[in-house]
């Protein structure tokens, strides 16, 4: 449990400082890479997915004037974790794919939810800024991954 308060207090500080120097949209959103990283820590995939919606409502309250939007985001995201993760093989590639992957959906969501109630008109170009974000949110995970050496034999 001090590790899940720990993860969200260091990704809702470095998401809050982080995002000035990046587009509004795509840029980096370490809280959701904390998703993944705490699932490990979940006996209870139901109590996993209560969490990912609380951390999704605080986001909110930080970041968004979209209530519940991201809470709901964040459930989901939390859903396709578990369905991901519950693929037999574990490994440290699987891990950064599931991140890629993560992110991704993230970002088309929201691509697609602001064009289609046109609340900010977005170009698929828009998607090429992207990629500094998958750098930064890898390079976050893998440090955390290394710092919180969860269960996973193939880190220990």
């Amino acid at each position: 449990m001090i590790k899940i308060i720990i993860l969200s207090f260091i990704g809702i500080i470095l998401d809050n400082n982080i995002n000035l120097h990046f587009s509004y949209l795509f840029s980096p959103i370490f809280t959701l890479i904390n998703l993944i990283l705490i699932y490990d820590l979940f006996n209870d995939k139901e109590k996993y997915f209560i969490t990912s919606f609380i951390i999704g409502l605080i986001y909110d309250l930080f970041f968004s004037n979209f209530y519940v939007l991201n809470a709901i985001i964040f459930l989901t995201i939390s859903m396709i974790t578990y369905m991901l993760k519950s693929i037999k093989k574990d490994s440290f590639i699987k891990e950064v794919l599931i991140c890629l992957i993560v992110i991704f959906i993230y970002n088309l969501f929201l691509f697609l939810l602001f064009n289609f109630f046109s609340y900010k008109h977005i170009s698929i170009i828009d998607f090429i800024y992207i990629l500094p974000s998958y750098i930064i949110n890898i390079i976050y995970f893998i440090i955390l991954k290394l710092v919180f050496k969860t269960k996973h034999k193939y880190l220990n």
